[in-house]
């Protein structure tokens, strides 16, 4: 098989990173050039969406393939409550059939996908950081400083939260920017990629790259250089910023005034808070366009598919001044970026409006390296949809199994509505289409009922396709 019809793959994953978090789509005043061109350059998707609203769990799925119930990792793996530290022997992550298929895997960056099990555990070469890891405690930025003479940079904190712990929400990153975790990190992805190209030259075989950023993840501290590239009166607020949560479930507004209470902000606080935020993500956008740009001058830019998304998305402030993320399914933790580039197959500047996940790059990737896609697989390949017409769902459904405390939440997604099943308390559902902001929970509207109804078949109907055990609770409460 030629080396054209088997292509090299570059998958890029950022941490936490929200759909308007992109200034393609003119939603906020975030500039990411670096990713807009590439969204130019192949197909974007304007309808993705995260399986789940937490690192592990989603990670886990754009590994494997499969929802969090199916693999297993629920929760964070490192915090105190958990369902696995590791994902079980029965998951197969994407490395196992590209390994198969003749493919070089390599990883660099966040893991968080296990304690005792890291990324050469699963036949990926590089960089092994257990749980959520610190760039800076690797043995790579030691040897990195070492090696180039800098001096890792200091952190200087402008913004703590309100709760009683006081940590850091953002500050700004004072030294050689070379320096930073994630200059070396794009440095470190950079050197493997050259490396494994150099091996592609010699024997053939293609690789698979994946390079995994920490950003845009909080807390945010960009370089001075980047944050002076936004002026604080440039920030506006979200349009749902004063969100009072009136007619939503009260664990949303008991979770806003105890965990980091950061409601206690005022509105000037708070675009600072975004405008760190907007910079940091610029910072990470130059740092992507790096990568990108060392995939070019190797010459193999026309034979690498590169795949890009994040994890979940970010409250940043939404709904009443939310910082993080935890159980509450609003469009802001869970619509996501996700662009795909294909030189001489997809047509540059493609639009798809269709309902996909980030999970959808591991079955991707399977597809366009002619690899094995094991029988577990619920993610869908995407590229039918980029070079014909295929048979597509009209919904989308999400889950979440709890962060800082347990709580399982499902969601179903179709046409302007949005569903969402909250079994310890009241459901909720939106308009999407004459409240993009979610302001309204309309579960109670009889003018809705009908969509209402419409929303809990959805559920139910995912529930016992997928084999998510909730079907249990869900078949006695939505029937």
């Amino acid at each position: 098989m030629s080396a054209e019809s088997r292509p090299n793959i570059l998958y890029i994953m950022t941490d936490q990173q929200r759909f308007d978090f992109m200034s393609l789509y003119g939603l906020s005043a975030c500039r990411t050039p670096r990713l807009d061109a590439l969204a130019n350059e192949g197909a974007r998707f304007d309808r993705a969406y995260t399986v789940c609203s937490l690192c592990s769990p989603a990670r886990a799925s754009m590994l494997t393939g499969r929802f969090p119930h199916s693999h297993r990792m629920w929760n964070n793996n490192d915090m105190m409550q958990w369902a696995v530290r590791d994902l079980p022997d029965d998951v197969e992550l994407i490395s196992r059939p590209l390994n198969e298929a003749g493919y070089r895997c390599g990883y660099m960056g966040k893991w968080h996908c296990g304690e005792a099990k890291v990324p050469t555990t699963y036949g990926f070469e590089g960089m092994d950081v257990p749980n959520y890891g610190n760039p800076y405690a690797t043995a790579q930025y030691a040897e990195y400083l070492k090696r180039t003479g800098l001096t890792k940079p200091e952190r200087r904190p402008a913004i703590m939260d309100c709760s009683p712990v006081q940590s850091p929400i953002a500050g700004e990153l004072v030294g050689d920017i070379r320096a930073s975790s994630t200059w070396f990190l794009t440095d470190y992805a950079i050197d493997r990629l050259e490396g494994l190209e150099d091996q592609r030259r010699s024997d053939g075989r293609p690789w698979m790259l994946f390079a995994s950023y920490w950003l845009p993840h909080h807390p945010y501290f960009p370089p001075t250089e980047y944050l002076e590239q936004y002026d604080v009166d440039e920030i506006a607020l979200w349009s749902n910023f004063h969100d009072d949560l009136a007619g939503k479930p009260p664990n949303q507004k008991r979770y806003r005034e105890s965990f980091h209470r950061a409601q206690e902000h005022d509105e000037d606080t708070w675009r600072e808070i975004i405008r760190h935020c907007f910079a940091q993500m610029t910072f990470l956008d130059a740092q992507i366009g790096r990568l990108l740009d060392a995939l070019a001058a190797t010459g193999a830019d026309r034979d690498t598919v590169v795949l890009f998304s994040t994890d979940h998305g970010d409250m940043c402030g939404s709904h009443g001044k939310f910082h993080d993320k935890d159980s509450f399914m609003y469009e802001e933790l869970y619509h996501i970026p996700l662009l795909i580039r294909r030189p001489g197959v997809i047509e540059p500047g493609t639009v798809r409006d269709e309902f996909v996940y980030n999970m959808d790059l591991a079955t991707t990737a399977l597809d366009v390296a002619r690899a094995r896609i094991p029988e577990a697989n619920q993610g869908r390949s995407l590229m039918p949809l980029l070079q014909s017409d295929a048979d597509w769902p009209d919904d989308i459904y999400a889950e979440y199994f709890g962060h800082r405390f347990l709580s399982s939440n499902r969601m179903v997604r179709w046409a302007d509505y949005k569903y969402v099943f909250n079994p310890i308390s009241f459901d909720e559902l939106y308009d999407l289409g004459a409240d993009p902001g979610e302001m309204t929970n309309l579960i109670d509207d009889p003018a809705y009922a009908e969509i209402a109804a419409e929303g809990r078949r959805r559920i139910l109907r995912w529930v016992n396709e997928t084999g998510d055990d909730i079907r249990h609770a869900a078949q006695q409460m939505l029937s």
